[in-house]
């Protein structure tokens, strides 16, 4: 099964989260940007890939030999 993940760095993630402060206006341009970038890329990758990437379908039961 094909896997994939984008490791961010989440150090300040709890600064600010589920706080008063946490408004967009806090957002650094420049982190979304990237994370942006990043996603992007790496769905690009997806699409242009031959790999199928849908749920493993389950294997047909074996048939018991005669």
């Amino acid at each position: 099964m094909p896997f994939f993940g984008l490791a961010q760095d989440g150090t300040r993630y709890f600064d600010l989260h589920h706080t008063a402060n946490d408004t967009l206006d806090k957002i650094d341009p420049a982190q979304l940007s990237q994370n942006v970038a990043a996603w992007a890329g790496l769905l690009w990758l997806i699409a242009d890939s031959d790999v199928d990437f849908r749920a493993m379908r389950p294997a047909a039961p074996a048939t018991p030999a005669r």
